[in-house]
């Protein structure tokens, strides 16, 4: 393999294998449920990759994870408090280079390992505090496919000739999100977990509420018109600022912001795919709220995320 082919893969076992939940039957019997589109990959990519190292490394005591894994005839070491130590230490025998390495989990007590491997990937129903620590997310959940979809991706690199294959490119959904008081707004494109695209036109004279995201963070670009901007920079106090075209900013999660069409604005956003996620802030400072318009105050729990 050359220096570009990734050299191992590491698999968490509870929320990786598993959807992260426990049966316990009436005798006390622990059962998780697992998925037969990962099985079925991993034993199709071992008959065509017999040499590529694969190992399981689980902080999980339950007698399941042992079983599952002689069933799959995957490597194992389980009731591990320390995955670091455990992985350099199979690499060392393996003649592995961890940096070369995809490292598959979803929980926190993974951060150390993913600071050390090559290439940390998430399940898409990840804990999110591990995401800074992460490089990908897949597109499938823990338990439902979502190592399938990491051994595909080693496949592609592992088999050059399918490095060359291609894929049509995708057009827009151009799908309307819903009535807007201040204009319109399109969702031209959504890639599950990473991002969407959309279209935003604001009418003169018309703005949004004043409002932060708890996890939605987007980002802005002014195509045409004229738009007034009210933000907070963490001092407590709204400062204001006019954006032209070829001018973009970026809104992360916790800012405070209001957009305002000095002339009909069209602006192209793009942002993580949370939906329904909004505070209204007005009364933090003072300024007028007509609860009749805009949209209100979301809930943490009424944001979707796609």
């Amino acid at each position: 393999m050359n220096n570009l082919k990734p050299s191992g893969l590491i698999l968490d076992f509870d929320g990786v294998f598993t959807d992260n939940f426990l049966l316990t039957d009436s005798h006390g019997n622990e059962l998780i449920r697992t998925s037969k589109y990962d099985s079925l990959a991993l034993k199709d990519f071992k008959s065509r990759f017999p040499l590529f190292p694969i190992t399981v490394i689980s902080s999980e005591t339950n007698n399941c994870v042992i079983k599952r894994c002689q069933k799959l005839k995957i490597n194992l070491y389980h009731s591990v408090e320390d995955k670091v130590t455990t992985a350099k230490n199979w690499s060392k025998q393996n003649n592995i280079d961890l940096k070369k390495s995809i490292f598959l989990c979803n929980d926190i007590n993974d951060i150390e390992l993913c600071k050390i491997v090559g290439f940390p990937i998430g399940v898409a129903d990840c804990n999110k505090i591990i995401k800074p620590f992460i490089k990908q997310i897949t597109s499938r959940s823990g338990g439902n496919g979502a190592i399938a979809e990491v051994l595909n991706l080693i496949s592609n690199i592992l088999n050059d000739s399918n490095l060359h294959k291609s894929i049509p490119p995708t057009k827009p959904i151009n799908r309307d999100v819903g009535f807007r008081e201040w204009g319109k707004e399109r969702l031209l494109f959504l890639s599950p977990s990473y991002y969407t695209v959309k279209e935003l036109f604001i009418k003169k004279g018309f703005k949004g509420g004043l409002q932060m995201h708890r996890l939605k963070d987007e980002s802005a670009y002014i195509v045409s018109g004229k738009l007034l901007l009210r933000f907070d920079e963490g001092d407590g106090i709204l400062k204001k600022k006019i954006f032209l075209p070829g001018e973009s900013i970026r809104f992360e999660p916790g800012c405070v912001h209001q957009e305002e069409a000095l002339e009909d604005t069209l602006l192209i956003e793009c942002s993580t795919p949370h939906f329904n996620d909004r505070i209204r802030m007005e009364s933090h400072y003072d300024v007028d709220y007509d609860k009749g318009k805009g949209l209100p105050t979301t809930n943490l729990f009424d944001i979707e995320i796609k």
